[in-house]
């Protein structure tokens, strides 16, 4: 009896297995036929948690198929699994898969609610985990949950469905981006524990280990068959986590008190919006990136004033960054720029003058255009009609320079416009 359960729950991890090969493929009939197959299996042999995954595993790929009543329905078979047997891959799956039908389902709102249940039942776990590779290794599979609710914050801004949703997005984003770097850390095996109280490391293992333990312990016990559970277990192990995640809170406040340095290093407090920009001066701005599929979030924070602006997919970026990368470490590339550069920058300092403005000299790769005070043809004057036909110039009044643009050499064609452009406003078509 004991041979035929091993062997048929590992057919069942075999079918998942394939179910889920057979849906990256795009195979979509296999993948329901191995999956409800193993399903069938866990059903009967009461292996619960492995029923819970594949309930979610279904309803990616009905999902797939875009039918959202049946995805729908099996994402919330999963979640009741997972909360009852406290198996939190089974939840945060389920929360996910539930966001993404929502999202087809064009309800924008109940998405990012539950996209943000799985990230706290995620996070949950993570920081019970002991070993920082471990942690690294857990979170890796995991960060693409945070890009989509960002997302989904920044399609909610503007709509009135949810309070500031482009500040929440801010402040996912820097938790997405704390996580990946105290993962960069525990790969790079840098020791930020060294300066940190003995008896305070000491007491954080002992802790973890407990709670590692208490934890295998309690699925263990729910990952049985319903009518082989033993409650009375099951609620000491509870009553136990609890407790430990109790003095795990109690460890942390009492190691912020003593050693705030490393506190704030190595369990950094979430930073929100309001608290980066009272950290900011008048005369800077932060500027905090996501980058994503299908598009990239670029977050402009400044001591008064908060944007968000999508970006193009972070393939695109990638592709640029290569072609950039390739471009400058081309020799003939290089030799080509440096010529268009001299042979231009000659070209706009002459016409220039010749409008009546002055230029000051330059061997860089952009010039300083001085305008008059006369109405209508000031540096201001300047910058809007240039903007408005196309051509960013940058004002430099904060250098004490109110009567000046600062202007990169361009192309042949962005070149010769700005000189038109100018040119008309000066009077000397």
């Amino acid at each position: 009896m004991a041979q035929d359960i091993t062997n048929k729950v590992m057919e069942l991890r075999v079918r998942l297995g394939l179910g889920a090969l057979h849906q990256q493929s795009g195979n979509h009939a296999q993948a329901l036929e191995q999956t409800k197959e193993a399903l069938q299996i866990a059903q009967e042999k009461g292996v619960v948690v492995q029923e819970g995954h594949a309930w979610n595993q279904l309803g990616g790929i009905y999902l797939s198929l875009s039918d959202t009543v049946q995805a729908m329905d099996a994402h919330r078979r999963a979640l009741a699994i997972g909360e009852r047997t406290q198996a939190p891959q089974v939840v945060w799956q389920a929360l996910a898969g539930l966001a993404e039908v929502f999202r087809k389902q064009g309800n924008v709102e109940q998405a990012a609610q539950h996209y943000r249940q799985a990230i706290e039942t995620i996070e949950g776990v993570r920081s019970r985990i002991g070993i920082a590779e471990d942690r690294a290794s857990f979170f890796a599979d995991k960060i693409e949950i945070y890009k989509k609710l960002l997302g989904l914050l920044v399609e909610l801004q503007g709509t009135g469905k949810s309070e500031q949703p482009a500040a929440e997005a801010f402040r996912y984003a820097e938790r997405a981006l704390a996580r990946a770097f105290f993962d960069l850390l525990a790969e790079a095996k840098v020791d930020v524990e060294q300066n940190a109280a003995a008896d305070l490391l000491k007491q954080k293992q002992e802790l973890q280990q407990r709670i590692s333990l208490l934890t295998i312990q309690l699925i263990k016990e729910r990952s049985q068959e319903t009518g082989k559970q033993d409650k009375a277990k099951i609620g000491e192990l509870e009553k136990g986590l609890g407790q430990a995640d109790a003095e795990l809170g109690y460890w942390l406040r009492e190691l912020r008190r003593r050693n705030p340095r490393y506190a704030a290093l190595k369990y950094p407090e979430q930073i929100t919006l309001a608290k980066a920009q009272r950290m900011l001066d008048d005369k800077t701005i932060l500027l905090s990136y996501s980058l994503a599929e299908p598009e990239s979030f670029l977050f402009a924070v400044s001591r008064n004033d908060f944007q968000v602006k999508r970006l193009p997919s972070e393939s695109t970026l990638g592709e640029g960054v290569q072609k950039l990368l390739s471009a400058i470490t081309d020799k003939n590339h290089v030799e080509r720029a440096i010529t268009h550069n001299d042979e231009w920058l000659a070209w706009l300092t002459m016409q220039l003058s010749g409008l009546g403005l002055t230029v000051t000299p330059s061997v860089g790769n952009f010039i300083l255009i001085h305008f008059p005070e006369t109405k209508g043809k000031t540096a201001k004057d300047a910058d809007a009609l240039l903007t408005a036909r196309g051509c960013v110039l940058r004002a430099v009044a904060a250098y004490h320079l109110p009567n000046a643009l600062r202007m990169s050499i361009g192309t042949e064609e962005a070149n010769k416009r700005v000189v038109a452009t100018l040119a008309e406003m000066m009077g000397k078509t």
